[in-house]
């Protein structure tokens, strides 16, 4: 939101244009236009906004990164629940097997 806020106020915001206050006055107006161009502040906003694509994918990499690494937790969490649940089942399996039998009779 941060980013897409200084993008908003970088681009949408009449960068660079004249403001309408100097319109009146040619002199001002002319002054404005030569510190814009004596700052280069057009090549300036090009290549903030340039830094702020880069910033912006490299969000967006660890967003996905984050977001695997959620979903392989999760896994892992199934896989021991998974292991666990078998290892209850077996201890009763060989808890049974291990029961001696009263009768001679086959019980499952």
């Amino acid at each position: 939101a941060r980013l897409s806020k200084m993008r908003d106020i970088l681009n949408l915001r009449r960068t660079l244009e004249t403001p309408e206050a100097y319109w009146d006055r040619p002199e001002l107006e002319g002054l404005y236009e030569r510190i814009v161009r004596e700052l280069e502040l057009l090549a300036r906003k090009d290549a903030l906004n340039t830094k702020l694509d880069y910033v912006h994918e490299l969000v967006m990499v660890r967003r996905g990164q984050v977001a695997d690494s959620y979903s392989v937790r999760l896994e892992q969490i199934v896989i021991l629940l998974i292991c666990v649940c078998c290892g209850f089942q077996f201890h009763k399996v060989w808890q049974h097997a291990r029961r001696p039998r009263v009768d001679g009779s086959h019980t499952t």
